[in-house]
């Protein structure tokens, strides 16, 4: 996808939701994107969709490497900066999602409202995908960064992920 602004075409990543990706064409790949608004308006569970579904395109894409693609495929990951607790949130988030689960039935857990078989598998299944995605998205959850300080982090992460041939 190629957004443009003053007539300079950037690359961007599709978030993968689609309302999202009309107005934004998707993240640019190499920028700092901030994503803000006021609490409880649903930014943690668009981000979470937007995450995973990035996530999945970098997998797909360091599949198709694995599997030998001439050229090889560029593998996108995503790094994350939030002030809420990333490793709580956002795996819960990605299970429910990928297991079409709501999340206040994952949160109750098993001894409130015990799971059906379809739930359990279609759990299980999602839990492999949450895991193998967590290859493909880097995280700074420290809280009271300043911009600063985000800027810096996002740069390591970016040498790194260069180190391992991705970006």
């Amino acid at each position: 996808v190629d957004a443009g602004a003053s007539g300079v075409l950037t690359t961007c990543i599709p978030t993968g939701i689609e309302a999202l990706d009309e107005e934004i064409a998707g993240n640019a790949i190499g920028e700092l994107t901030f994503y803000l608004s006021l609490p409880g308006v649903g930014k943690s569970t668009v981000f979470g969709s937007a995450v995973r579904n990035m996530a999945k395109k970098a997998a797909r894409a360091a599949a198709q490497n694995a599997a030998g693609a001439s050229p090889p495929v560029p593998v996108d990951d995503v790094g994350i900066f939030s002030m809420e607790d990333l490793a709580t949130w956002l795996p819960r988030r990605m299970l429910a999602e990928a297991s079409d689960i709501p999340l206040f039935v994952l949160q109750k857990g098993f001894s409130r409202t015990p799971f059906t078989d379809g739930q359990m598998q279609r759990f299980g299944d999602a839990a492999g995908e949450v895991f193998e995605l967590s290859e493909h998205y880097v995280a700074d959850e420290r809280n009271m960064l300043t911009v600063d300080q985000i800027i810096q982090s996002a740069r390591e992460m970016k040498r790194q992920r260069e180190r391992m041939g991705r970006r």
